[in-house]
């Protein structure tokens, strides 16, 4: 291999290119699996505009099983999720994005056959068979007839199509589940102003297999203080999930005889996560191998990790320390001895992998990458984990926070001597959500073309905890932001980059972000590139759906949320970046979806208002058909293409 060449960071030829990213790239979305070995995905390649399609994998084999008619996706709590499910014989349930109906096909056949009729006003998902008589199915309904919508734990009956109201009367239900021997159901609920990671409650019942729920049990759970997540029975009947009343969310069991649940305690594993929030529903991070052995992924630092517990000895073992990114619908049980699973790793980007447990070392195997690649890994950027003092932010001065640093890498470059590379940080939506170091080849793109990546774990972000989680309550939009600004002065003083070449950018909350920084700091950016991002924070409260129309009064007021109007309405102006766009000193591209029903376009269009009115520059792209994030390949390339040509302009400056 010749000598690397030396030449101006940002400006490094690279294998990675738009084309790559984007040229047939598969999202793997949601993973089923059935005890006879077969492994069902929800995938979306972006040359279908969109369209979730169903894929079968057995024997070594894989084939879309899915007519082109149907689309798997839901929409229930705005976000979706939850859209598969197996049932005991055979058959995969799926909702249709396009009429909202739920359907079971036929592996074998490809057939469809209505389980209940479509309403295109009622959104139903989380889908679970009765385990001997799968014509019954539990789920969760949304009913969009009336404003807000309602929602209800029902169940299906697939022999006559007829809908049974099973729960009603709180805001939100989620992960209804079916008992082995299909005696019980268990369920999770809430009401506002909760979100699933702030208090839900959890419920155990008697199935009596006609319409009614009987001997209804509160197991577990707080409203505003504890979190459960995940409940799932065992197959001696123990019923399993996670709470966060440790300050974590940890393992809980409760056994059949026991008088209540107990922690699953595993010395070693007390200070990390066994689950993350739930955005999307029908999250599965872990579940039952066998009566005595939990496979489960742990989250220490916003790296997840893959592991096997035996309960009886009350030990762990490392399945895998390279997969990572392992949350939603990530893990599946095949048999005893097997499962699959969805994951990334710091060199390989988002795959579904097969692994069976052998005697000596777990054998993984590779069923399908999202992207595949031939790429070296000498190209690859290492995500480095780093800690660092907040030397700006309200009443947190000196406190940690965290992120994930990528510097620049190419095998074929070195920079400039006695220069220091452009950084790029990246703020996460949510904002209650994380970065985790898996592979990800939009930052790629940037590192090995010279550029350093920051990824900011801002507090308020899941991964470290429920007490680093509660950090954000009543600050965000100042917090957040400064976070980003304590990440740059670390970086610059520990000498890793050039603080005088720095973009920030970030979707949803993450623009949010990014547009309230270059406001609060105008100082240490040099541009910024907003997708999707809030810039109206009433607006927004006054435009959301109803899963989050609580959520940011929490992070705007803490617990006390002001009854005067015109004082909530000053602190909605103090954290809207277009009512402080004269500050702004960055150039700012702004790219947004024309259906976003998360963050409507008129959030967009007010912010680049606000800048120009100013004497700013700003830039806006809307793209047709497109909601809260880019689906279509076209699109997707020319957002890529956007944001390259914007920070070699700010950025780069050759």
């Amino acid at each position: 291999m010749a000598p690397p060449k030396t030449a101006q960071f940002g400006t490094w030829q690279s294998p990675i290119n738009v084309e790559t990213i984007t040229a047939e790239s598969t999202n793997i979305i949601e993973v089923a699996a059935t005890t006879d070995g077969k492994i069902f995905t929800i995938e979306a390649p972006p040359s279908v505009d969109g369209r979730c399609t169903i894929i079968e994998y057995h024997q070594g084999q894989s084939r879309e099983i899915l007519p082109a008619d149907y689309s798997a996706r839901t929409a229930v709590h705005g976000y979706g999720g939850a859209a598969l499910a197996t049932t005991s014989k055979g058959a995969v349930i799926f909702a249709d994005w396009k009429t909202k109906g739920v359907y079971s096909l036929d592996p074998a056949t490809k057939d469809v056959a209505l389980v209940v009729d479509a309403d295109p006003q009622v959104f139903l998902a989380d889908f679970d068979a009765h385990p001997l008589h799968p014509e019954w199915i539990i789920a969760i309904c949304e009913d969009h007839h009336s404003k807000p919508e309602t929602n209800s734990l029902v169940a299906l009956n697939a022999e006559n199509n007829t809908v049974h109201v099973l729960a009603s009367g709180a805001d939100f239900y989620s992960a209804p589940r079916f008992s082995p021997a299909g005696d019980r159901i268990c369920w999770i609920q809430w009401n506002h102003p909760d979100m699933p990671w702030t208090g839900t409650r959890l419920f155990v019942a008697s199935w009596n297999g006609y319409k009614k729920l009987t001997d209804v049990t509160e197991i577990d759970g707080e409203a505003r203080n504890v979190s459960i997540s995940q409940p799932r029975w065992g197959p001696d009947g123990t019923l399993f999930y996670t709470s966060d009343r440790s300050g974590y969310w940890q393992l809980q069991a409760m056994r059949q005889a026991s008088d209540g649940p107990q922690p699953i305690v595993i010395d070693g594993l007390e200070k990390g996560e066994f689950a993350a929030p739930e955005w999307l529903i029908g999250s599965s991070t872990f579940f039952s191998l066998t009566a005595d052995t939990i496979v489960a992924t742990w989250t220490n630092n916003a790296r997840e990790m893959l592991v096997s517990i035996d309960l009886s000895a009350s030990k762990y073992t490392v399945l895998s320390d390279a997969l990572t990114g392992m949350f939603g619908s990530a893990v599946k049980r095949l048999s005893d001895t097997s499962f699959a699973v969805i994951a990334a790793s710091p060199t390989a980007p988002k795959a579904l992998y097969h692994v069976e447990l052998t005697q000596s070392l777990p054998k993984l195997t590779s069923l399908k990458s999202s992207l595949p690649l031939d790429i070296p890994e000498e190209f690859y950027s290492r995500a480095e984990h780093i800690s660092f003092p907040r030397t700006e932010g309200p009443g947190h001065l000196n406190t940690t926070s965290h992120a994930f640093f990528l510097p620049p890498q190419n095998a074929n470059y070195v920079g400039t001597p006695d220069t220091l590379p452009p950084l790029i940080v990246e703020m996460h939506g949510g904002p209650t959500s994380h970065t985790n170091p898996g592979l990800a080849l939009t930052y790629q793109y940037y590192t090995s073309r010279g550029y350093a990546v920051a990824l900011v774990n801002y507090a308020g972000s899941s991964g470290y905890g429920r007490k680093y989680r509660d950090l954000l309550d009543g600050v965000w939009g100042a917090l957040d932001p400064a976070d980003a600004a304590s990440c740059v002065a670390y970086l610059v003083e520990t000498g890793r980059v050039d603080g005088t070449r720095v973009g920030i950018m970030g979707g949803s909350s993450g623009g949010h972000a990014a547009l309230e920084a270059i406001w609060m700091f105008p100082s240490v950016w040099s541009a910024a590139v907003s997708r999707y991002g809030i810039s109206d924070v009433e607006v927004l409260v006054e435009d959301t759906h109803k899963f989050e129309s609580h959520y940011a009064f929490r992070l705007l007021f803490g617990d006390n949320v002001p009854d005067d109007e015109e004082e909530r309405r000053r602190v909605y102006r103090e954290r809207s970046p277009r009512f402080n766009a004269e500050k702004i000193k960055a150039p700012v591209l702004l790219l947004q979806g024309s259906e976003d029903k998360v963050v409507p376009p008129n959030q967009t269009e007010m912010m680049v208002q606000s800048i120009t009115k100013n004497g700013g520059i700003a830039k806006m792209t809307i793209f047709q058909g497109e909601g809260h994030g880019f689906r279509g390949k076209e699109n997707q390339r020319l957002a890529l293409d956007e944001q390259d040509q914007w920070w070699q302009k700010y950025l780069v400056r050759a």
